[in-house]
């Protein structure tokens, strides 16, 4: 799967930096309305892509959880500029939505697999998007005290009843009423 991702991902970005490099070429000015909207449209190529892979790597992750082969790579790293993209991605990806980002002025140092911290918050802002009404925000924020930071991702959804919540550790886990509230407008991953 990695395989013809990387050369769709390569082609689509050499069309677009071909394309791009036209609007520049004062001699092609007659041509240039119809370039422009060409190269956004290898941008969106370019990032669904990027998400496909992201998929591709979510599913073999998933593999390797089963396997019991799933490896971390610990670094240091600022768990607010991972909560910032986190959240800047669904925004762009749920513009309709609100999701509102509370997050200290100083940076969070933390020592950890910052992809994967990504993409929890990631996957816990997507459920919160995908089971809450759209016209309800969605409020992402970071706290920290001396040796502890906490992530919160807070929706209006329907959220799990205590007997629920106790075995969270089974995958796929969801509240068994649980209905996606914007079926229609879930965006591809």
């Amino acid at each position: 799967l990695r395989t013809p991702l990387t050369s769709m991902k390569m082609q689509t970005s050499i069309a677009r930096r071909r394309l791009a490099a036209l609007l520049g070429d004062a001699r092609l000015a007659p041509v240039q309305g119809h370039v422009a909207p060409l190269v956004e449209m290898l941008d969106r190529s370019v990032a669904a892509i990027d998400r496909l892979n992201r998929l591709v790597e979510d599913l073999l992750d998933t593999a390797r959880v089963q396997a019991g082969t799933l490896s971390f790579q610990p670094m240091q790293g600022d768990l607010t500029a991972v909560v910032r993209e986190a959240v800047t991605e669904q925004q762009a990806l749920w513009p309709q939505r609100t999701i509102t980002l509370d997050l200290p002025v100083a940076p969070v140092p933390i020592t950890a697999d910052l992809v994967r911290v990504g993409q929890v918050v990631t996957n816990f802002l997507t459920n919160a998007l995908k089971y809450s009404e759209a016209d309800r925000p969605v409020a992402v924020r970071v706290t920290h005290t001396v040796g502890c930071a906490r992530v919160a991702v807070t929706d209006q959804g329907p959220g799990l009843v205590p007997e629920e919540q106790a075995p969270l550790r089974p995958q796929y886990l969801r509240a068994p009423d649980a209905q996606p509230q914007n079926a229609a407008q879930l965006p591809r991953r």
